[in-house]
């Protein structure tokens, strides 16, 4: 029996190669295999200086602050914007002022033609003197029914003095802030009959302009009104413009296939070199961060858009 055992081992070493053989996908599993028994035989000390970079990277991700902008497209427009409506009815006299130009508040825009206010005034002012001696005249007899009418006269034309007396002062029409006048061929609006309400020039404030940027809706939420806001127009390359945002709008816009919040921001142009229409980038310095500083970790900055959208693919193949 005991010579019988040396045979018996290499048969069974023999049998179960065979067999290790015949198991299915085994070609793929040997390399595999192969490479697992090699990283093994690797020393620690060789992982060890690559640990330490990589936690030393991680460290600098989490411990840096860096600033979380967003960047928009940007256009400029009127922060304040006036129209300049007639108050009486008239036909515009002269026009003294054209497109382009500056105006100061209560500057003269226009003059309408008052001469028939004139007349009327003139009228009314003679009917009220007559009135008064009339009043002055039946006190003096004693007659109290004369009194009376007199009185009622006097007061009619008293109002009448005081309706057309208005409109001879509201003859010119006044520049109610300070800015350029944007209306085109203004100039040719003289000999045209104006009704009260109706529209005669719209004024900017052109020291104080405003930006509309459109702010995607994955973002809105860290926008808050008097965040900072830095502009790089096309025109000015060269110059960055500072401004705060003032306001975002209460619902979204649909642009490009996708939803925007509109959100202002306005900002000082003490030159007036920027004007109306230009367009540009402007960066929108987020809210939150460490201590509501708007500072956030510099691995948070660099890796969240694509967190965002490998997380966003990893939910829609969610089962």
């Amino acid at each position: 029996m005991n010579l019988a055992t040396p045979n018996v081992q290499p048969t069974v070493a023999i049998r179960n190669a065979r067999l290790y053989q015949q198991v299915p996908l085994v070609n793929l599993w040997q390399p595999l295999m192969k490479r697992k028994e090699m990283l093994a035989e690797v020393s620690a000390a060789r992982w060890g200086p690559w640990a330490w970079r990589a936690g030393l990277v991680a460290l600098a991700l989490i411990l840096i602050p860096w600033k979380l902008r967003f960047q928009t497209n940007a256009t400029v427009v009127p922060a304040d914007r006036r129209v300049v409506s007639a108050e009486v009815n008239g036909v515009i006299r002269r026009v003294d002022v054209c497109e382009g130009q500056r105006v100061d508040a209560g500057s003269v825009l226009a003059t309408f033609d008052d001469s028939d206010n004139r007349v009327w005034l003139g009228k009314a002012l003679a009917d009220l003197e007559i009135s008064r001696r009339q009043l002055a005249e039946a006190e003096a007899r004693r007659d109290w029914t004369a009194v009376s009418q007199a009185r009622v006269a006097m007061d009619i034309h008293q109002e009448e003095a005081k309706l057309y007396q208005e409109k001879v002062e509201k003859r010119r029409l006044l520049a109610s802030i300070s800015g350029v006048v944007i209306t085109p061929k203004i100039e040719e609006k003289a000999g045209q009959l104006l009704k009260p309400g109706d529209a005669f020039c719209e004024l900017v404030d052109q020291d104080r302009l405003a930006l509309e940027m459109n702010v995607a809706e994955s973002e809105v939420s860290k926008v808050q009104p008097g965040a900072k806001v830095a502009l790089k127009l096309n025109s000015f390359p060269m110059e960055t413009i500072v401004g705060t945002v003032e306001r975002v709008s209460p619902q979204t816009i649909a642009a490009e296939g996708e939803q925007f919040f509109v959100t202002r921001a306005i900002f000082q142009n003490p030159r007036r070199s920027v004007r109306l229409g230009m367009v540009g980038q402007a960066k929108i310095t987020s809210a939150g961060g460490w201590f509501e500083s708007g500072w956030y970790p510099i691995g948070y900055v660099m890796l969240r858009s694509p967190a965002a959208w490998v997380w966003r693919k990893a939910w829609a193949l969610w089962p």
